[in-house]
């Protein structure tokens, strides 16, 4: 397939590089020279100066963005994808979004005779770089078989969720629960430390009983050390995907969501500076004035 892709930061890039292993034709902006985009051209990708000449010709669009105002202006703003998509082809929509502007948009393009998918991925920067990301999908049953060629050389894990927004709405739950989770681990290793409980002690323990989980493994000891470094998921970006969920909340009637709580947690993170640091930093919201 011919593919426009926009958004290759850190997700994106691998991403559009398995697209070029796989065989597929790669369009990509290049709003720079970076050391990024010029792998990827060395890799065979075509570089383009707008979203409109990126989408030309093209059968699939995939975006890897931080949000929906972001993929807003990409598709709909001046030079957007919207110019040169064809009709029957399908904008791919892999960003955090929020659902509610996924199903406007994809009215929108639905009019052009553009199919719309909603496929955010979960896994991280080493999910895409070993191309074993999984994806939360909605969208028509047509346009989500067609896809799923493309999808597959940057997966290994795909649960059709829904209708179209049903998949963005899935990744904010998603997001919700993991970074939740990780303030609340954040307070637990503070306690246990105050309490004289070793880290290795404590950590065998919860992961014996219900208090087990994916955050808990791949997290505990990043958070419970002082050192920043290797930078996997900004408290920047997790504050925005708390933002969107309880924005969610709040649009179905939930006034005392919790969500609300860790979204501030977050939005206090980022006023005190945290905003690019990794999530794991999270705890040190814990010794912030009131």
């Amino acid at each position: 397939m011919k593919v426009a892709f926009v958004g290759t930061g850190n997700m994106g890039a691998p991403m559009a590089k398995n697209l070029l292993k796989a065989g597929h034709k790669v369009n990509i902006l290049e709003r720079s020279r970076s050391s990024r985009i010029m792998d990827l051209a060395d890799s065979g990708a075509q570089l383009c100066k707008t979203s409109a000449e990126c989408g030309e010709n093209c059968d699939v669009a995939i975006l890897m963005l931080p949000s929906s105002r972001e993929v807003t202006e990409v598709v709909e703003g001046r030079d957007g994808l919207a110019r040169s998509l064809s009709p029957e082809s399908t904008l791919i929509d892999c960003s955090t979004s929020l659902p509610s502007q996924t199903k406007t948009l994809g009215a929108r393009l639905a009019a052009r005779k553009v199919h719309m998918v909603d496929a955010p991925v979960v896994r991280g920067i080493k999910g895409a770089e070993a191309g074993k990301l999984a994806f939360f999908i909605g969208g028509e049953e047509e346009p989500v078989s067609n896809i799923m060629p493309l999808l597959q050389a940057l997966g290994d894990t795909f649960i059709r969720v829904g209708d179209l927004g049903a998949g963005h709405t899935v990744k904010i739950l998603n997001n919700l629960l993991s970074l939740s989770h990780l303030v609340l681990l954040s307070e637990v290793l503070e306690l246990s430390e105050r309490n004289d409980v070793g880290f290795d002690a404590l950590v065998a323990a919860l992961m014996s009983g219900n208090a087990r989980s994916a955050t808990l493994e791949q997290h505990a000891e990043r958070t419970a050390s002082s050192i920043r470094e290797n930078v996997r998921f900004k408290i920047a970006l997790a504050a925005k995907d708390l933002h969107l969920a309880a924005e969610l909340s709040t649009v179905q009637g939930l006034s005392n969501a919790p969500s609300k709580y860790f979204s501030h947690v977050y939005a206090k993170a980022v006023e005190h500076g945290l905003g690019e640091e990794d999530i794991t930093t999270i705890r040190e919201v814990l010794h912030f004035d009131a």
